[in-house]
């Protein structure tokens, strides 16, 4: 699933991914059910199980963590035009210019397979979500892609929209 804060909250594409927009001071998140907690707006979710390598050969999940390249490495500066490719392998801050819509943008890389955004945006409130496996989130003016993933890090592809 993807978000597209343009035209609507939630709308779904991929089943492994879920969002959560939160109003700006607000504290949110979802239980381990995947059922939002008190305090934020409805999340949209898949109840589809995540893919594993052994029953999804192109879901792009690797074994091997000496497979992840890309092209800009671990460079997060290359993103702050919104163009870049990227290997996360924890925490990162990633510098994007503000045209984008926000005042700060986090990667972070949860293995064996989760990648979680956090987006501070104080016109359309904060962003929250993750994507389990391979997948796409699309929101204010930028996209970002998880190209592969393996249990030691996550190849992103930034893009404008």
């Amino acid at each position: 699933m993807a978000l597209d804060r343009r035209n609507s909250l939630a709308a779904p594409i991929l089943p492994a991914v879920v969002l959560v927009l939160t109003a700006c001071g607000s504290s949110g998140g979802t239980s381990g059910a995947g059922t939002p907690s008190a305090g934020t707006a409805p999340a949209a979710a898949s109840t589809a199980p995540a893919a594993t390598p052994a029953e999804s050969p192109s879901s792009g999940v690797v074994p091997s963590p000496s497979t992840l390249s890309a092209e800009n490495g671990t460079d997060v500066r290359a993103c702050r035009d919104g163009t870049c490719e990227i290997v996360v392998r924890g925490k990162v801050e990633v510098p994007l210019d503000r045209r984008f819509g926000f005042t700060e943008f986090t990667v972070t890389f949860v293995p064996p397979n989760r990648t979680q955004f956090f987006g501070g945006d104080p016109v359309n409130g904060n962003l929250r979500g993750h994507v389990d496996g391979t997948g796409e989130l699309n929101a204010n003016d930028i996209s970002v892609r998880i190209v592969t993933i393996s249990d030691s890090g996550a190849v992103l592809r930034f893009s404008p929209r």
